[in-house]
């Protein structure tokens, strides 16, 4: 009887695995992203731009799931075809110094930052961090706009933090910048 429970499972896993590869069921996840500033020295009439670019990519595929397989690893497929597996719900963005006087150190600097959003005319549309569906925007790789330029000349760092729809986060720190 063991034996056939063993051999039942092995065979669910096995066809789990080459059903995996489902064109109109494929998505991609990543656990590392970096932070890339446009430039550390920013001159007067320029504005910064953080890039955010996820590391490896882990392509998934969902199958199965009424026999309580969720996940499984695709082997070739068309990757992530779908998008992000676990899209963003929440993007904090500070910064380890004062930026104005209404945004001291470590305060919440969303809507200072602008994020690229396509949209239903196939067209690029600015939107504040603050007000735009995360999941509208969740993708492997991600620019942030500042804005607008600090009050107070000092060296900034930003701090971002990325939370996953399933619960994971994110966290990254930019290299110091001077205006």
């Amino acid at each position: 009887m063991k034996l056939r429970a063993v051999s039942l499972i092995c065979i669910l896993f096995i066809i789990q695995l080459l059903a995996s590869c489902c064109d109109e069921k494929e998505y991609y996840d990543f656990t590392e992203m970096t932070a890339v500033v446009s430039e550390n020295q920013i001159a007067e009439n320029e504005n910064l731009t953080i890039e955010l670019r996820a590391g490896e990519l882990e392509f998934l595929s969902c199958n199965f799931a009424s026999f309580g397989f969720t996940e499984a690893l695709a082997t070739s497929c068309e990757n992530g075809t779908k998008g992000m597996k676990y899209p963003f719900t929440e993007i904090t963005v500070t910064s380890d110094a004062d930026f104005t006087e209404d945004y001291p150190a470590a305060s919440d600097l969303r809507p200072l930052f602008l994020v690229n959003r396509y949209t239903a005319e196939g067209e690029y549309q600015f939107v504040g961090l603050d007000q735009v569906d995360l999941a509208e925007i969740s993708s492997n790789v991600m620019s942030l706009y500042l804005s607008q330029s600090p009050a107070i000349d000092l060296q900034h760092s930003f701090s971002i933090k990325l939370t996953k729809s399933n619960g994971d986060t994110i966290d990254l720190t930019t290299e110091p910048v001077n205006w």
